[in-house]
C-alpha cells in the first residue's frame, strides 16, 4: 500500500493534502521497530514455518477492513482514538472532524504491521534453514522473487482498481 497509489487513494477519498501517507510511513515503521524484537523473543521456540503462516495471515486480513463501509468506523473517528489520530497526531483541524477513512487506514496499518513483525524476520530464517549448505545466499535472493513479481502485478492492478472504484473526479 505504500507508494503512489496510496497517496492517490488518500487524495481522492479525503481531498488534497490528506495526511494518509503519514499514517503508513510513521505508524508502520514505528510498529515494526517496537514489535519485532519482543515478538522474536516471545516466540523464539515456535517454528519459522508456523510464524510465517501466522504472520502472513495476520498481514492479509486488514485488506478486508479497507472494503468495509467507512461509516462503520465513524464511532471511533468521533471518539478519543479518532481525536488522537486525527487532531493530535495528524494535525487535522478540530472543526473539520476526522474522516472515518483515516481510522480504517490506521487499523489497516496497525494490523498489517503486527503481521509483518511476526513473519518478516522469520522469512529469512526459514529460507536459510531450508537452503543446502553453501547456497544460503542464492536461496535468500530467490525467496524474494515472488515479491518482485507481486509488485509488478500490484502496480498495474492498483492503478486500474483506483480508476474503477475511486476515480479521479477532475479527469
Amino acid at each position: 500500500m505504500a507508494g503512489t497509489d496510496e497517496r492517490k487513494y488518500g487524495i481522492r477519498e479525503l481531498g488534497p493534502g490528506a495526511p494518509i501517507g503519514n499514517l503508513w510511513t510513521v505508524l508502520n515503521a514505528s510498529l515494526i521497530v517496537l514489535l519485532t524484537l519482543p515478538v522474536a523473543a516471545l516466540f523464539d521456540r515456535v517454528s519459522s514455518f508456523t510464524m510465517l503462516l501466522v504472520g502472513t495471515t495476520i498481514a492479509a486480513v486488514p485488506v478486508f477492513i479497507m472494503v468495509l463501509p467507512p461509516s462503520i468506523f465513524q464511532g471511533i473517528a468521533d471518539g478519543p482514538i479518532g481525536h488522537f489520530i486525527g487532531h493530535s497526531w495528524l494535525g487535522i483541524p478540530v472543526e473539520r472532524g476526522v474522516d472515518p477513512v483515516i481510522i480504517s487506514v490506521a487499523i489497516f496499518v496497525i494490523l498489517f504491521s503486527i503481521g509483518e513483525a511476526i513473519f518478516s524476520p522469520r522469512l529469512y530464517q526459514y529460507t536459510a534453514a531450508i537452503a543446502p549448505k553453501g547456497k544460503e545466499g542464492s536461496y535468500m535472493a530467490l525467496s524474494l522473487i515472488p515479491y518482485f513479481f507481486a509488485k509488478l502485478i500490484v502496480g498495474v492492478l492498483s492503478g486500474r482498481m483506483l480508476q474503477r472504484w475511486c476515480p479521479d473526479d477532475d479527469v
